[in-house]
């Protein structure tokens, strides 16, 4: 019973996360909510390794079900906003295969790694170097548009625009 109490606050957790991740998402910015769910994950996986007690790793797995939803989804939805119709199924095959990779390598990790609060530090680790590159991700034009933000607009168009090798004048959209 206490086992399954523990991956239901993670779920629990991925819930409350997708819940308000919308809200994020259009208020913050969906680099910001990938930036905070990756904190979140990473700082309830560090404090796992110093967990001892069962009420404090059932808020810790709270914690990383709400922070992994969220950044994930986050950059789910930037990555289809910002890609082109055409390939957007290539991008979701894209995204379900590093779930897949990802799978395995817990697995080692658990078999290699035998006390669970070192393998909460090597996860931590592990989260602090996957959520280095989000630092330097583009907003999503649309975030701004929602936000009503033409001059930002015009940047991530024009970031875009030369990211894809095609020279555009964003002076002349309206």
């Amino acid at each position: 019973m206490l086992k399954s109490l523990i991956s239901s606050m993670y779920f629990a957790g991925a819930l409350l996360g997708l819940i308000t991740s919308g809200f994020c998402f259009d208020n913050f910015g969906r680099k910001r909510s990938i930036l905070a769910g990756c904190f979140i994950t990473t700082v309830a996986a560090l404090i796992g390794f110093f967990c001892q007690n069962y009420e404090l790793l059932l808020v810790i797995r709270l914690m990383q079900g709400f922070g992994n939803k969220m950044s994930g989804t986050a950059v789910f939805i930037l990555g289809m906003e910002l890609m082109p119709p055409s390939y957007r199924n290539y991008y979701n095959g894209f995204i379900q295969l590093i779930w897949c990779i990802g799978y395995p390598i817990v697995a080692a990790l658990g078999y290699f790694i035998k006390d669970w609060n070192y393998q909460y530090l090597a996860c931590s680790i592990f989260l602090l170097l996957t959520t280095i590159p989000s630092i330097f991700i583009m907003e999503s034009p649309r975030f701004y548009a929602i936000k009503n933000d033409v001059h930002n607009i015009k940047i991530s168009i024009q970031k875009l625009a030369k990211l894809n090798g095609i020279v555009l004048n964003v002076e002349e959209i309206q």
